[in-house]
């Protein structure tokens, strides 16, 4: 095969990847035991929730909007589906911005990334800045359990200390810079 038969070749197989995701997706949200099926598939929970919730807000959407979500469904990679459900929790969007949010974005091919970015610059009124430097933080609070007992002990109480100053720091500039 040349290069170009290659190129055919993993579209192919990529688009119908895409579609078995969806079909998948469908069958996640179906399954009561998601702990099973996790298991069966060797996957998290998390990733059947995930291809569950893109399923569930297909069915929100089109009984909402009908036949053009179909449209909407069949189009859009599976990507954009499982982070819009995310997207929309996160932000409490209401199901109406979130049919235009997976509409724009199915129509200007954005990746999942591009997407969750466009949405969060819409509507998450804090500044990126504050969101990055806080992103940080939580990281931090996450991570320090796993490697606390490395701190010197004299240390910890002082840096847990320093972590939770950062964090309400973070949260009084992120308040004023809203207001």
């Amino acid at each position: 095969m040349n290069q170009h038969d290659y190129h055919l070749s993993a579209v192919r197989f990529w688009q119908k990847a895409n579609q078995n995701l969806k079909r998948f997706s469908e069958c996640c949200y179906h399954v009561e035991n998601k702990d099973a099926l996790a298991a069966d598939c060797v996957c998290s929970v998390r990733t059947i929730q995930f291809y569950a919730a893109a399923w569930s807000l297909y069915l929100e959407l089109q009984a909402e909007f009908g036949e053009t979500v179909s449209l909407l469904w069949e189009r859009g990679e599976i990507s954009l589906w499982r982070k819009a459900p995310q997207l929309r929790n996160t932000l409490s969007l209401s199901l109406e911005k979130t049919y235009e949010y997976l509409e724009t974005a199915i129509e200007h091919d954005m990746t999942r990334e591009s997407f969750a970015a466009h949405v969060d610059a819409k509507e998450n009124p804090t500044p990126q800045w504050v969101r990055r430097v806080r992103s940080i933080f939580d990281k931090l609070r996450l991570l320090r359990d796993d490697w606390k007992t490395e701190i010197p002990s004299d240390l910890r109480d002082e840096f847990d200390a320093w972590a939770e100053r950062g964090a309400e720091l973070l949260e009084r500039i992120s308040k004023a810079t809203v207001e």
